[in-house]
């Protein structure tokens, strides 16, 4: 009796090669990435380490989420996105939900703001040495509509309130928007988005 030998297929071979490979550029990545962190809170101070920090701890919430989706609040302090925040809401009476959530969303907010205030050496110097292409033009349109949205005290404050985020806040102090505008438009910003959600969620409900 003959028995058929099905010829050995090279690619299996490779598989632990490939999975190796795929691994190693894995921790390649993470690692730059690391490196460019350690380098940007370098250069940034106190200020870039407090909102490394909150980041990690918004990241860690995240990929724990599924271990402590039992106790949305918990869940709402480390990480508050949206789904989690609309999690957190039957939970809470309103004015505990809106302290949290202000204090939650509020930590790194003057960190991005008074980074913002470091940027305009930046700015002048990307402006003196523009990309080419596509990628400077968007770059420069981009810039001038900051610029004219924020030396306007009547476009800043309502656009803060709209987004109230770090990445709005360090542009707005870059261009010069006052502390004061830019702190009372982003908190009433943030307490009316949690109510809204708060209410909404309490209908669904």
């Amino acid at each position: 009796m003959t028995t058929l030998v099905r010829p050995r297929n090279g690619l299996g071979r490779f598989a632990p090669w490939g999975l190796l490979v795929a691994a190693g550029l894995l921790v390649a990545g993470v690692m730059r990435r690391v490196v460019e962190l350690i380098g940007w809170v370098q250069r940034t101070g106190i200020h870039g380490g407090w909102i490394a920090s909150w980041s990690a701890v918004g990241v860690g919430g995240t990929m724990w989420a599924p271990l402590v989706m039992s106790k949305p609040v918990l869940l709402m302090a480390l990480a508050p996105r949206a789904v989690f925040v609309a999690l957190a809401a039957p939970h809470l009476d309103l004015l505990p939900f809106v302290a949290l959530g202000l204090l939650r969303l509020s930590v790194t907010d003057a960190s991005y703001f008074l980074l913002g205030r470091r940027l305009p050496e930046w700015v002048e110097e990307r402006r003196s040495h523009p990309r080419p292409g596509v990628r400077g033009w968007v770059t420069r349109g981009a810039d001038k509509m900051a610029e004219a949205i924020c030396r306007r005290p009547w476009l800043a404050g309502p656009f803060l309130f709209l987004r109230p985020s770090g990445k709005y806040l360090a542009v707005a102090g870059a261009y010069g928007v006052s502390s004061r505008m830019a702190g009372l438009a982003t908190v009433t910003g943030t307490v009316t988005y949690l109510v809204f959600m708060y209410e909404g969620i309490s209908k669904l409900a």
